[in-house]
């Protein structure tokens, strides 16, 4: 039973030992402020302490743990969270400044400018960060007074930044101008060492719109400003591809690359063989290129792979029609249809033809009649040489008379 009541019993989780954070509040002299009230946060936990009149509060945080602190005040205020690493029992000093207010005002040409990004920062360090308002404002609520530089963009427009001093509730206007750029493209088809031109290929330019390559694979585009840009290139029988870009304030060239979709073409030496004999084929790529290592399909059934000139002979094995195709990855080939005849018709084709031949040869009616003509025709040409002559001497001895 006691076994039991102990087994039952849930074991307490440890608690972290805790140390003391002695937290000194002073201004920009160094002077203690007090009534400062400190939020100390740590992982799974957090405490509240208010400084005395001195600047001095007494912090207990477990041992360790990474704090992170932070002030409230009437009059004072910081920038960011004081924080410290791995806390132990030590002394820390929290500086804090009087607070101040930044307003921008943000316009261009045509009035008040919405959805400008504003930047505020110090040293480096980003204070505060947002857009304008529909009535181009942007405001950043409580921050140290001192010394700012504002940074103000908006796609379409030029950079603008401005140094300002904080040292109260202060206001500023800045004016953005809009502006473009030219890009230029060029578009090439790196399939080859020698990478070539793509002329007319389609290129469209985000919203901007779409301009074609001329031959030598170029075009140029004028677009607006800091603008990011997808540009999408495509063109019949191409590999569509996507380019995200981000456009300065300077004219730049701009190198894009597509390549074929892949293809394969499959062609036959011969679609009509005998049975049980082979018939070549060759593989192109969308290239012109040989295929190699694609696999060949018999009547859908692989039977081969082609070699490195893309070719391979399959062997048919019976009479009828037969499909091939030749596979490579994803990419499937054009079929091809082989008429297989059996070996006994293309013997009776043979003799049928040889007869038919010897027929032709022995029968030769035309050319006897053709002889005979030609006979005539020699023998009455004789006969009228013999009659010339014979009226020639009597025409003659007629003369002598």
């Amino acid at each position: 039973m006691l076994a039991l009541l102990s087994a039952s019993v849930a074991p307490v989780a440890a608690q972290p030992k805790m140390v003391t954070l002695t937290v000194s509040v002073v201004d920009q002299g160094g002077n203690p402020v007090g009534d400062v009230t400190l939020h100390a946060t740590w992982s799974n936990g957090s405490t509240e302490r208010t400084t005395a009149s001195n600047g001095k509060a007494f912090v207990d945080v477990p041992k360790g743990a990474d704090v992170s602190i932070t002030v409230s005040h009437p009059d004072y205020v910081r920038n960011s969270p004081y924080t410290l690493q791995d806390a132990s029992e030590r002394d820390v000093t929290v500086r804090v400044a009087r607070k101040g207010s930044l307003a921008v005002s943000v316009d261009d040409s045509d009035g008040a400018v919405s959805g400008a990004q504003v930047t505020v920062s110090q040293g480096g360090t980003v204070v505060s960060q947002g857009e304008t308002a529909a009535d181009g404002s942007y405001r950043t609520g409580d921050i140290e007074q001192g010394s700012y530089t504002v940074a103000v963009s908006k796609p379409g427009y030029y950079h603008e930044s401005q140094k300002v001093t904080v040292d109260g509730d202060v206001q500023q206007s800045i004016s953005l101008r809009s502006g473009s750029v030219v890009l230029e493209f060029s578009v090439v088809d790196d399939h080859y060492e020698q990478a070539g031109p793509v002329g007319n290929a389609s290129i469209r330019v985000g919203s901007v719109g779409t301009v074609n390559t001329l031959e030598n694979g170029e075009a140029t585009a004028r677009v607006p400003v800091n603008t990011a840009l997808q540009i999408r290139t495509s063109k019949p029988d191409y590999r569509t591809t996507t380019t995200d870009l981000q456009v300065g304030e300077s004219d730049r060239q701009v190198n894009l690359t597509i390549s074929r979709t892949p293809t394969l073409t499959l062609n036959a030496t011969s679609r009509r063989v005998v049975a049980g004999e082979r018939v070549s084929i060759t593989l192109m790529d969308a290239y012109g290129d040989p295929a190699a290592g694609a696999a060949v399909l018999l009547d859908g059934n692989e039977v081969g792979q082609t070699n490195d000139n893309g070719e391979f002979a399959p062997q048919i094995p019976d009479a009828g029609n037969h499909t091939l195709q030749a596979r490579k990855g994803d990419v499937a080939s054009n079929e091809v249809v082989v008429e297989a005849i059996s070996d006994a018709a293309s013997k009776g084709t043979t003799t049928q033809t040889t007869t038919e031949a010897t027929t032709a040869t022995t029968t030769q009616p035309t050319t006897t009649q053709e002889t005979t003509a030609t006979g005539l025709r020699g023998f009455t040409m004789i006969v009228t040489g013999i009659a010339v002559l014979l009226v020639a001497l009597a025409l003659l001895a007629w003369w002598r008379r």
